[in-house]
C-alpha cells in the first residue's frame, strides 16, 4: 500500500472531510472549522483514517438547551440563569469533564463540541 502524507490548510480540510457519513453536525461548515482548529493546536500528524474516526465516533454536538436537560446535575444554574451564565457554566463543565473543543452560533442557537464524557 502507497500512503502519502500531506498538509492540509482549512479549505482541503473542509473539502476532505465535508459530508462524512454518521455525522449530524447542525452547521457542518462551522463544526469542522472549530475541529480543525483545535486538531492543529495539538501539533500532532494524523492519519485520514485517525481524523475521520475522530470525527465520526468522537466529537460531540450538543445544543445549549439539550445540553442543560441532559446533564443538569453536574451544572449550578439557577432558574433565573441568563444566557451568559448557562454559557459559562456549560464550558465549565465541558471543560472539567471532556476535552471540549468549541461553540459557535447558528440560527439563534449555540452549539457546543466536545469528545465524549
Amino acid at each position: 500500500m502507497l500512503t502519502i502524507k500531506q498538509e492540509l490548510d482549512f479549505y482541503d480540510f473542509i473539502n476532505e472531510f465535508e459530508g462524512l457519513d454518521n455525522t449530524s453536525f447542525e452547521n457542518e461548515r462551522e463544526a469542522l472549522g472549530i475541529i480543525f482548529d483545535f486538531l492543529c493546536s495539538l501539533g500532532d500528524d494524523m492519519e485520514y483514517m485517525e481524523i475521520k474516526d475522530y470525527i465520526r465516533f468522537q466529537v460531540v454536538e450538543m445544543e445549549q438547551d439539550a445540553f442543560i436537560n441532559s446533564y443538569d446535575n453536574l451544572l449550578n444554574l439557577d432558574d433565573d440563569a441568563d444566557q451568559d451564565e448557562k454559557h459559562q457554566e456549560i464550558e465549565r463543565v465541558l471543560n472539567y469533564y471532556t476535552n471540549y473543543l468549541g461553540n459557535y452560533e447558528y440560527n439563534g442557537q449555540t452549539y457546543y463540541l466536545f469528545d465524549e464524557f
